[in-house]
């Protein structure tokens, strides 16, 4: 691998061996990937961590424990973005909750904010207004989010699958 900090991503396709002896469940992860940043804040996003987290749920049907579970961590993921893009929140944190592809693309732009971050009014933070999932399979969602920050509004898209145990964001629309 070379010096520069490149991440290298393996796909395999499900049933086929890997050369390098891993399981197909961690074929998605980058080899390389950056150990986490002493010294920062710790960023849990498992579902104990906030249970004061509540987000409306569609008023049409009865949310299963999964669905709830998987709104709220939604909200609290999108939660983290918006903080990790205005400086509130190292990057870094993000890590272990989304793909490669993801995490360059918030880092890249994290750095194109630069000290800035994002244009907020005041000491507005980003409020999740709502969340809405469909899952097209066991182990995937699709994810929007309608985020809040001073008098704007803001559109979010994920794609989130599961990985090892945990949800990752692996495609990311701001």
């Amino acid at each position: 691998m070379a010096s520069t900090g490149e991440l290298r991503t393996q796909f395999v396709p499900a049933g086929q061996e890997r050369l390098d002896g891993q399981s197909d469940q961690t074929a998605h992860r980058a080899v390389g990937q950056p150990s986490s940043v002493q010294g920062t804040l710790a960023l849990e996003l498992s579902p104990s961590a906030t249970p004061d987290v509540r987000v409306p749920l569609p008023r049409s049907r009865v949310a299963t424990t999964q669905e709830r579970e998987l709104r709220a961590w939604a909200a609290r993921f999108t939660t983290a973005v918006f903080e990790a893009l205005s400086g509130d929140r190292p990057v870094s944190q993000l890590l272990r909750w989304t793909s490669p592809v993801v995490y360059r693309q918030l880092d890249r732009r994290s750095k194109a904010m630069g000290s800035r971050g994002l244009d907020r009014i005041g000491s507005s933070r980003a409020q999740v207004r709502s969340v809405h999932i469909f899952q097209p399979g066991p182990h995937k969602a699709e994810v929007s989010v309608h985020v809040r920050i001073a008098n704007r509004s803001q559109a979010v898209a994920a794609r989130i699958e599961r990985a090892d145990g945990r949800w990752v964001c692996t495609a990311l629309e701001l």
